[in-house]
């Protein structure tokens, strides 16, 4: 027999941050291999394929899911789905981050019937409100600016 050397993972959640406090998160979920499957962008309009509109949609219904998430901006490009969440925190009824996030992509995995999504996600602490309007400005123009998005295919 071998022994099977184990790939270390890198931790997906952020060092020293506390998840359990009010706090809002700058949010990109990638498709995997980044394949284009939500849709396309054709003169700076995205157009949904099927899979992208059940995306979409899952994003409206996702602030309904939990009384304490609002869900501040977003948007939906071929490869990744960007969202600006805020979660407000109790000590009995308070989702993280991961969870908020895990039902999303379940729910849209569901009504698939496959799952488009890699495995983590990426967030970012939102810390003040500049970050915050910067972060909202870049989702509101994020389709104009797909040639030189970092996850357009022509990119790599």
């Amino acid at each position: 027999m071998y022994e099977k050397e184990w790939r270390v993972r890198k931790p997906n959640r952020l060092k020293g941050v506390e998840y359990n406090d009010n706090q809002c998160f700058f949010v990109t979920i990638c498709t995997k291999e980044k394949v284009e499957i939500f849709g396309r962008i054709k003169d700076c309009v995205m157009e949904y394929f099927d899979t992208g509109e059940i995306v979409k949609d899952e994003i409206n219904i996702l602030a309904s899911v939990y009384e304490n998430v609002v869900l501040h901006n977003s948007i939906v490009m071929p490869n990744h789905v960007h969202l600006l969440v805020e979660i407000y925190y109790d000590e009995t009824k308070s989702p993280t981050i991961s969870q908020v996030i895990g039902q999303y992509k379940r729910a849209v995995t569901v009504k698939n019937g496959f799952s488009p999504w890699q495995k983590t996600f990426h967030e970012h602490k939102v810390r003040d409100e500049k970050a915050f309007n910067k972060i909202s400005e870049y989702i509101e123009n994020n389709v104009n600016r797909w040639q030189d998005d970092c996850y357009h295919p022509k990119r790599k």
